[in-house]
């Protein structure tokens, strides 16, 4: 049984997510090279790790070992995003990131799309994210940094999207019934 408060913590981890990487991308338009813009991105992401928990634990009776696996990755792919944001001069530690961030992501959208739990729309969108990360890796790799720029922005997206409807699903219900609001 999943305790009610790791869930409850889970949504506003989520929503507080979209909120501080909404300022980043305020504060980087803004201010590129404020380091306020990075400290709020950096929030984000640790703001997470809550977020990926409580998916773990949603996702766990359906499929233990992959939702354990999406759980795990998220801990090296937060440490890559955070030494992107860091060193965001060295393009071979973005392309890693990309390509690792998106697995958590692609993971708990498979786990969502094949649960009874979480309506399709909220898989679509983390599934989308996971792509667009991984776009925006490849074409990094292969030196095409505007497309790697704008699919980046779109996981991004995507990512805020599914953030936001994570927080508004994210119940104690949503571990016994097909979630039908919203979906």
């Amino acid at each position: 049984m999943v305790d009610k408060k790791v869930i409850q913590i889970s949504r506003w981890c989520a929503l507080s997510a979209v909120v501080l990487m909404v300022s980043f991308l305020v504060m980087i338009s803004i201010a590129p090279s404020s380091s306020v813009g990075v400290l709020l991105a950096i929030a984000g992401i640790l703001i997470l790790t809550p977020v990926f928990y409580a998916l773990y634990l949603i996702h766990r009776s359906e499929s233990a070992i992959l939702s354990l696996t999406g759980f795990i990755i998220w801990f090296p792919a937060a440490a890559l995003d955070l030494a992107s944001l860091l060193n965001h001069d060295n393009i071979m530690i973005y392309i890693i990131d990309c390509f690792i961030f998106s697995l958590p992501l692609m993971i708990f959208g498979f786990l969502a799309f094949k649960s009874e739990k979480m309506p399709n729309g909220i898989s679509l969108m983390a599934l989308l994210s996971g792509i667009f990360n991984l776009i925006s890796g490849v074409a990094t790799l292969y030196n095409n940094k505007t497309i790697g720029m704008f699919t980046g922005m779109g996981g991004l997206v995507f990512m805020l999207i599914w953030f936001t409807w994570l927080f508004f699903i994210l119940s104690e219900n949503l571990l016994e019934t097909k979630t039908t609001n919203l979906g």
